[in-house]
């Protein structure tokens, strides 16, 4: 059975690449900012 600390470490080792992915993949927020001003969220804002 793997030490808690081991199971910490795959935990962060994951989360790491998920972020990495995502930063990768353009950023999280810019990323929801685009796909929210083409749904028209932010259709009055974009002047």
């Amino acid at each position: 059975m793997p030490s808690e600390k081991d199971l910490l470490l795959a935990e962060l080792e994951e989360l790491n690449g998920y972020l990495r992915r995502r930063y990768r993949a353009g950023g999280t927020i810019p990323e929801r900012r685009k796909r929210a001003r083409e749904r028209g969220v932010f259709a009055s804002l974009r002047r």
